[in-house]
């Protein structure tokens, strides 16, 4: 027999290939922005990156909601390339695959705290995931309505490879101006404006032959706007491949509700944990 302990926790968030895991295999936008650091005080100046699930050039408008007003951002085409990126976790060692813009800098016209942000629109090229045959994407945000984050999960996981804010002089970081918005671009009108994505049944985990070690896997999902599950991957491997694949087809069987950005149903990202520990 052994202890299974699952945990559930719901992020926006990235995936790539790791060693000996699964590859996400969906995006919702061409591009994602990365405020670095995410949670910075009030200002007149942000770091950002672009991101993505794979290689591509793109261009993109940003939209951020502020203390100080609606305002968007247009970033001219810009590539996006690998990042490897170490990860050491509850049971094994892993390298995940991150894709990323150089960095960049916004420039707000007074000091503002960020309530949330997203690429509204994108357009990209020499990608894989059929983008660029759409020419210019419209995007909605996510169902926390801040974008990707930076490290990954809040899970028993850490890496020496996240980014940090370059001196702009040293780097020749481009600093790109806003322009404020006349009008709300999104409404909070509603009673709850922002919900999470959350499962709604979850198949419980087979018992198992008595593992060695404790082993511990992620699994992340991706759930579009009427709660379908539009892919799963796992993104913390366990380190074993056969425990790893077991959890993964549990979880396409696993049925989940959509959340909510600004009053809409919005897509978003859920991650499980699978915590196995031998009795």
């Amino acid at each position: 027999m052994i202890r299974v302990l699952l945990f559930s926790t719901v992020l926006v968030g990235f995936c790539a290939l790791a060693t000996q895991r699964a590859e996400a295999l969906y995006e919702f936008c061409p591009a994602d922005v990365r405020m670095i650091p995410a949670n910075a005080e009030p200002a007149a100046k942000f770091g950002f990156e672009l991101a993505a699930l794979g290689p591509r050039d793109v261009s993109a408008v940003i939209a951020f909601d502020t203390t100080g007003g609606w305002f968007t951002a247009a970033v001219p085409q810009t590539p996006i390339t690998e990042k490897d990126r170490h990860y050491i976790g509850p049971s094994s060692e892993f390298v995940m695959r991150d894709w990323v813009s150089p960095f960049m800098y916004v420039q707000f016209p007074k000091p503002v705290s960020i309530l949330h942000r997203w690429v509204m629109r994108a357009q990209a090229s020499g990608d894989q995931f059929g983008w660029a045959a759409q020419g210019d994407v419209l995007c909605e945000p996510y169902t926390d309505g801040n974008g990707i984050q930076l490290p990954g999960p809040k899970f028993a996981f850490t890496t020496t490879d996240g980014d940090d804010v370059p001196k702009e002089a040293a780097s020749g970081a481009p600093v790109i101006a806003v322009a404020q918005s006349l009008q709300s671009l999104k409404t909070t009108s509603c009673a709850t404006p922002f919900t999470q994505a959350a499962p709604l049944e979850l198949v419980q985990p087979k018992d198992l032959t008595p593992p060695r070690m404790p082993e511990t896997t992620v699994i992340e999902v991706a759930v579009k706007p009427d709660g379908t599950l539009a892919d799963t991957w796992v993104w913390g491997p366990s380190g074993d491949q056969v425990f790893d694949a077991s959890r993964l087809d549990e979880v396409k069987k696993d049925t989940f509700k959509p959340g909510s950005a600004y009053c809409e149903p919005a897509a978003g990202f859920y991650f499980l944990t699978f915590a196995f520990a031998p009795r």
